[in-house]
């Protein structure tokens, strides 16, 4: 929350959902994204940079997205201290249709450090193994 207020988008705090999709800067990052990504959503230089890997050591995927702390990832959301995202892992063949990967791989988060912490998703692709398999993390808005 305290990041809401000191960017000036404390109505956010107090309506949940309400506003997370806009763009005060015009910078094309919203809300959301300037907000996992710590930066701030009134300055256009001020880019929302989120960094992310994928490795693949056989048919076992790890994904690894780093976020500022303190998030918390809990029953397939990320806990900030003031909201409940939902979070997915999506998988796809094409970049176009994607599609939840279920139940298929872990999900941990890593210790703080430096500022940071890294979201961790692991799992055997080998039922991909025939065709092309992208990964993405999809973090919502939270619910009204």
């Amino acid at each position: 929350a305290a990041w809401l207020f000191r960017n000036s988008l404390g109505e956010l705090a107090l309506s949940p959902g309400g506003g997370f999709s806009d763009d005060p800067d015009a910078d094309g990052d919203d809300n959301l994204k300037e907000y996992l990504a710590g930066s701030d959503p009134n300055d256009p230089s001020s880019r929302a940079v989120l960094t992310s890997d994928l490795t693949l050591e056989g048919t076992i995927a790890t994904l690894r997205l780093a976020l500022p702390d303190p998030l918390v990832a809990q029953d397939a959301t990320l806990d900030t201290g003031c909201w409940h995202l939902p979070l997915e892992i999506q998988a796809s063949s094409d970049l176009v249709n994607w599609s939840p990967v279920g139940e298929t791989g872990t999900l941990t988060v890593s210790p703080p450090a430096g500022g940071f912490q890294d979201l961790v998703y692991e799992a055997d692709l080998s039922e991909f193994h025939d065709e092309r398999c992208f990964l993405r993390f999809a973090i919502g808005q939270p619910a009204p």
